[in-house]
């Protein structure tokens, strides 16, 4: 269920009012909420969920480990694979739990959100569970990927999940969509009445005044209940007797513009200990422990007398008792004011007391509050623990895989450290840390421009004189420049990089530098200049690095030795990276030996043993909780499995490869899974059964984002409905034609408005509107080739709607292009045709000249139908112009080269010509000969309608009197 209304309208008085009534404790319930700074922490609402739903928030710190452990077995015996990665996202250390060295990157983010998704499917089923996610206009992008997730599968489970936020999400993060849809308007009068009465202690309230005060709030129900608190307490309003009174006349009613406004005359009004608790508060954030707030108010003594105080103004509510009262402001707005009423200094000063307060509540957790930490001290100016805690909650997002959030993370430390200033040497040492971080991180993303900016800034950081940072930068921009398809800049910036390396004796540097360029060799498809640097890479780590490298460098090494068709080293290498693997006890690295393996012997053209390998991949991938590796092990293997004709294998892979990618909560490796599987089911001719498929992986390409995928995929989905002869086909190819031109793929758009052209083949209105405007791409593109494809359409056109002159003149404008084109095998058709036209127009020199240059542009070409074609062309022109002679010779070649090709068909026909030639030049014994020839082929090949034209031929061979 998704909830969505502005601030003030009643969301989370929703929520409580549902909450209350989950009383009966035959349903659980919990809660998350995103915050405002929260979307740089990882998971933020669904860790505060894991931590109600395994009862950790109930137990002390030191038995919060053998909590987790014990309550999320309790809940189902399946959750146990996943209590190393519960641990980890809780910031709960485990020796006997330890998260495998493995599973890592973009494995962990799709196991992280698979555990999630299995603690809250599987947990709901020995109770039945409800989940409220608040403010989800502040979730972060993990968070969103849940919540996909559990939206997917929550039908299955008694399961109900409910879900709010404003309507101000970014487009990047579209707005919650449940399968029950709630847009909370403002409230209508009626209802506007009954708030205000429920705000005044039941009273009745006079017309005029509700009117007033509905018109002035806009039936907002936030508005309206502050607003009568405040006249309350104001004594603006009295009740007596069960009837509010206005203390005053209407008339002289001041009523503020904003509720931000009445929020802050109902503070200025407050008791002065309780205003500075509240504000205090409200530097901590909208939900407070006693213990932290304790710590930081001028009298922790009287704290309790206050808190109650403010619970009374219904400024704030008790959220929970144990293992510590926990507070949290009612509304976000009264937050927001309250924290706006300090002075400059006064933030600062609590902002300090906070993060102090909390170093000392939360030490040996501070990782899981890093990011709060990093916020708190750089509002107070801490910039050194700011800075401190930004690296820290950086390291946190990436150790989850949620890069965007690391990246954020370490822009907002960036710049800390310049605030901070300091020692130059320092602050640079500092900032190029940072900044090679973020790089890594921007690779990872695909976000090569702000990547390059990085690399600048880098580059005017690092010493000019060689050292083992310079060469480390360098490194990076070749491999930038690698991606980005700069090859010889690449190649110069990993040279400089050996040189740097090299004069500074940075001997792992310099292997850095060799692995990129082997690299570089390898994506240019130079395997044969890549096998040196990779050699030495193999070499160097021989003698320094850790198993775990070498292994991986030898990987490379091998790939490139397949590459070359060195089965021996390649083999060779395999034994080696097989005893690696074995004595790391990886799972990881036994993973990547067999796909290493499954590949090398696919090439070696042994498919059965290479299927063994991959399949030996994917349990290893699948025992390790990797569902992106193993996706790509069950892709190998369904390609494996079409190439040898094993279709039915092949598709239940590709299957068990989409369901994977589905797991691993990875969008664009499900896109690439799908279009796989629907490329095989169009090879083997189930057009039909494609088209779901390519179907899903346009919408989820659409979200991606990514053009050139999407252009391609688009194509895909036409061209199936094109093959599985669906009526919609034409749309299909128009849709594409829209989306490549707002991709400004103008080449792809020629594609779709030709295929759309040619599928409205009934209609010619419609076909030649779309072959002009197919032609107009074309020839802002310059593609000669398909100006000439299209124009000779139109010829066509022209010729059978009978505007013989348009058909001309699109022949005459094909010829030009084909002969000032680099594909010369056209351009006898083209003729053929134009000179055709010609004839019919009775432009018989004209005609004769165009025929006799396809004659021998057929002929140079070598194509003898079309050369036969010119040569019946030509008889036909000559007859036309009454040269009889020359049109029987043109014929009689003609016949001879339709012979020569054992080309019956066109036999006939020529000799079905010349008996026409023969008749009008008054030889009638040789036209009875030729149509009787021509009769007898016409029977042979069943060609009724010749045999109908040579019908007036007798079984003697003589012509009837008509």
């Amino acid at each position: 269920v998704s909830v969505l209304g502005d601030a003030g309208v009643g969301k989370s008085r929703l929520l409580h009012e549902f909450r209350s009534s989950l009383a009966d404790d035959s349903i659980r319930y919990v809660q998350g909420r995103c915050h405002a700074n929260g979307s740089l922490t990882p998971f933020l609402p669904f860790i505060e969920c894991v931590k109600a739903m395994l009862g950790t928030a109930r137990s002390q710190e030191e038995q919060a480990h053998d909590h987790v452990v014990e309550r999320t077995r309790s809940l189902a015996s399946e959750l146990e694979i996943y209590i190393p990665v519960l641990l980890h996202l809780l910031s709960i250390e485990s020796d006997e739990y330890r998260l495998p060295d493995y599973l890592a990157g973009e494995d962990l983010r799709g196991t992280v959100a698979e555990a999630l998704v299995s603690l809250f499917t599987l947990g709901s089923r020995g109770q039945p569970l409800v989940m409220l996610l608040e403010d989800w206009h502040w979730s972060d992008g993990g968070s969103s990927d849940v919540l996909d997730q559990l939206a997917e599968m929550v039908s299955a489970y008694p399961l109900l999940v409910v879900v709010t936020a404003r309507p101000e999400l970014d487009a990047q993060r579209p707005s919650p969509r449940g399968q029950i849809h709630l847009d909370l308007a403002p409230l209508d009068p009626t209802s506007a009445v009954e708030v205000m009465r429920a705000s005044l202690e039941g009273a009745r309230v006079p017309v005029e005044l509700a009117e007033r005060i509905g018109e002035k709030t806009g039936g907002n129900p936030f508005f309206i209940e502050e607003l009568c608190h405040a006249f309350l307490e104001s004594g603006t309003i009295v009740v007596e007797g069960g009837e509010a009174r206005l203390d005053g006349s209407l008339d002289r009613l001041a009523i503020p513009d904003t509720v931000q406004a009445v929020l802050k005359t109902r503070l200025d009004r407050l008791d002065p200990e309780a205003r500075e608790v509240l504000r205090s508060a409200s530097v901590i954030g909208r939900q407070f422990g006693l213990e932290l707030l304790g710590r930081i108010v001028p009298s922790p003594s009287r704290l309790e007398g206050a808190l109650n105080g403010l619970r009374a103004a219904g400024l704030i509510q008790r959220t929970s008792l144990v293992p510590e009262p926990t507070y949290r402001f009612k509304h976000a707005l009264t937050l927001d004011v309250t924290y706006d009423s300090l002075l400059e200094r006064q933030r600062k000063e609590r902002h300090a007391l906070v993060g102090e307060a909390m170093e000392t509540i939360y030490e040996g957790r501070l990782d899981e509050f890093s990011e709060r930490l990093a916020n708190h001290f750089a509002c107070a100016e801490d910039w050194d623990r700011a800075v401190r805690y930004g690296f820290a909650a950086a390291e946190r997002a990436a150790s989850l895989w949620l890069i965007e959030s690391a990246v954020d993370s370490l822009g907002r430390t960036h710049e800390w450290v310049e605030r901070r200033g300091g020692e130059d040497s320092e602050r640079r040492a500092t900032l190029v840390r940072l900044l090679l971080e973020e790089e890594r991180h921007l690779e990872t993303l695909g976000r090569r421009d702000r990547q390059q900016a990085v690399i600048d800034e880098l580059l005017t950081l690092v010493p000019e004189q060689p050292t083992a940072e310079r060469a480390i930068v360098l490194v990076r921009q070749g491999e930038l420049y690698t991606l980005l398809g700069r090859q010889d800049a690449a190649q110069e910036a990993f040279a400089a990089a050996i040189e740097v390396a090299d004069a500074c004796e940075a001997v792992d540097e310099r292997a850095m530098a060799l692995r990129g360029t082997g690299h570089r060799c390898w994506r240019l498809g130079l395997y044969a200049e890549a096998v040196a640097p990779l050699t030495e890479v193999v070499e160097h780590d021989r003698l320094t690095a850790p198993p775990k490298v070498l292994l991986r460098d030898l990987v490379n090494l091998g790939r490139v030795r397949r590459e070359l068709g060195d089965w021996d080293e390649a083999q060779a290498i395999g034994d080696e990276v097989r005893a690696l693997a074995e004595s790391t006890m990886s799972p990881a690295d036994q993973e990547l030996t067999s796909d290493y393996m499954g590949h090398l012997l696919r090439t070696m053209g042994r498919p059965q043993e290479a299927i063994k390998a991959f399949a030996e991949s994917a349990v290893v991938a699948s025992e390790s909780q990797m569902p992106l590796q193993h996706s790509f092990h069950f892709l190998a293997m369904a390609a494996i499995h079409l190439e040898i004709g094993q279709t039915d294998q092949s598709l239940a892979a590709y299957e068990e490869a989409i369901l994977l990618s589905r797991r691993a909560s990875r969008a664009d490796n499900l896109a690439h899974a799908l279009i796989l599987q629907a490329d095989s089911l169009m090879t083997i001719g189930r057009a039909a059964d494609a088209v779901p498929s390519y179907e899903e992986a346009v919408a989820i390409l659409r979200r991606l984002a990514t053009d050139g995928t999407l252009s391609a995929a688009m194509g895909k989905v036409a061209q199936a409905y094109e093959a599985a002869s669906q009526t919609d086909a034409a749309a299909a190819w128009r849709k594409a034609k829209e989306v490549r031109l707002a991709l400004d793929d103008q080449s792809g758009a020629l594609e779709a408005a030709e295929h759309e052209a040619r599928l409205h083949a009934g209609d010619a209105d419609t076909v030649r509107e779309l072959q002009e405007a197919a032609l107009d791409l074309a020839t802002r593109l310059g593609d000669g080739a398909a100006e000439a494809r299209i124009r000779n359409s139109l010829a066509i056109l022209a010729w059978r709607g009978g505007d013989l002159e348009a058909a001309c003149s699109q022949y005459e404008a094909t010829a030009e292009c084909l002969r000032s084109g680099d594909e010369p095998d056209g351009l006898g058709v083209v003729l053929n045709g134009w000179g055709a036209v010609l004839t019919k127009l009775d432009r018989h020199a004209e005609a004769q000249s165009v025929l006799l240059e396809a004659l021998e542009a057929n002929r140079a070409v070598e194509n003898v139908a079309r050369e036969a074609d010119s040569l019946a062309a030509l008889g036909a022109s000559f007859k036309a112009s009454h040269d009889l002679t020359q049109a029987y010779d043109w014929y009689q070649e003609c016949l001879d080269k339709r012979r020569a090709a054992k080309d019956r068909a066109g036999e006939a026909w020529a000799l079905h010509r010349l008996a026409e030639l023969s008749v009008e030049a008054e030889a009638p014994e040789r036209a009875v000969t030729f149509a009787a020839e021509a009769f007898t082929i016409a029977r042979e090949i069943h060609d009724t309608e010749l045999e109908a034209r040579c019908a007036p031929v007798n079984p003697t061979g003589r012509a009837d009197s008509t």
